[in-house]
């Protein structure tokens, strides 16, 4: 069930179609807080440093930059699965993913006021989610992406219609997402789609982030 703290963040999450999220292979000799500051500029109201490998000494002097940034900018910062990292550098709320911290231990620490978001993969771990206090939930991976090492199986679009019947806050397609496939996954009913790699890996990221917007915008006409 969503808490009543809850509800009010659920309203600000619900206005992001474009959810960006970076990824240390897409750095191209920078750092994550001088990419994020490109789709800042590019129009983006939620961000997530999203880093694998990185010690922990260096994300967080970008996290504690990335929250400077962000907080001027008025754009949500998200942490992926690092709930310590979070925590340190007063970021908005974390990500995790099905291996991570359950999603009750991570609101024991970061509080009701943190957004809390949950990848998913298949109908009954949707079926799961819907049962914690996460705020959102993302769903895939919808096409063939090659940003994880060991990808979890392709689920497609046609599932959508059942997850986006049972979900009751906002919900992310993920997953091989781009341009040329954006305007298929959004007819579905998402709330929006995350977006890595047909972002982040054009050196050029405010470019690409308001090119996303801006084909959303039509969408949105249409």
């Amino acid at each position: 069930m969503l808490t009543r703290s809850s509800l009010k963040k659920v309203k600000r999450i619900q206005q992001v179609r474009i959810y960006p999220l970076t990824d240390h292979k897409y750095l191209f000799g920078r750092s994550h807080s001088e990419r994020i500051t490109e789709i800042i500029e590019g129009g983006a109201g939620i961000v997530q440093l999203r880093d694998k490998e990185s010690p922990m000494d260096y994300l967080l002097s970008e996290s504690l930059t990335i929250r400077n940034i962000t907080r001027k900018k008025d754009v949500l910062f998200i942490v992926n699965d690092r709930v310590d990292l979070a925590l340190m550098s007063d970021a908005d709320g974390v990500h995790l993913g099905q291996d991570d911290i359950p999603v009750e231990y991570a609101r024991g620490i970061l509080g009701d006021s943190a957004i809390i978001g949950l990848s998913t993969h298949s109908v009954e771990q949707i079926q799961r989610a819907l049962t914690t206090s996460a705020d959102y939930i993302a769903f895939g991976p919808i096409y063939h992406t090659g940003t994880k090492d060991n990808p979890d199986p392709v689920q497609g679009l046609p599932i959508l219609n059942e997850i986006v019947a049972i979900v009751d806050r906002p919900l992310f397609a993920i997953g091989g997402i781009n341009l040329l496939n954006i305007n298929e996954v959004l007819q579905y009913g998402v709330t929006g789609a995350a977006v890595i790699a047909d972002i982040f890996s054009f050196p050029d990221a405010t470019d690409r982030m308001k090119k996303y917007l801006e084909q959303i915008s039509q969408i949105k006409q249409n």
